[in-house]
């Protein structure tokens, strides 16, 4: 008897969900050659999914900081997901893991996560 996956199954499944904010962030990148702003859509100390002004192939890695209102986070991201935005076709949606944070930078971005 095949059963239906119930609406618990297809819950979040990320270790840390991530929540709306609105933030600044910059990027820059070596490989190709120019510096980056962008606001987020959504964030979490794992990653990020944030509007930019420029397209950047995925797999890109990026530095990033993140100017919280106690204190700035760096790390180092790579965009996993690239997409033209649906209503401004000058801007480009990005979904980055963050593949090097410290501990005290992750701490810091769940902090920001957390509150109100």
């Amino acid at each position: 008897m095949a059963t239906s996956k119930s609406k618990q199954d297809r819950s979040e499944r990320r270790q840390y969900p991530r929540v709306s904010r609105n933030i600044q962030v910059k990027m820059q990148t070596d490989s190709l050659g120019y510096d980056v702003q962008g606001e987020t859509h959504d964030l979490s100390p794992v990653g990020t999914y944030c509007q930019v002004d420029r397209d950047i192939p995925e797999m890109t890695r990026l530095m990033m900081i993140f100017d919280l209102p106690t204190d700035s986070v760096k790390c180092e991201g790579t965009v996993v997901r690239s997409t033209s935005d649906a209503v401004r076709a000058d801007r480009f949606n990005l979904a980055i893991f963050f593949s090097e944070i410290s501990e005290t930078s992750k701490h810091h971005l769940a902090e920001f996560c957390d509150s109100p």
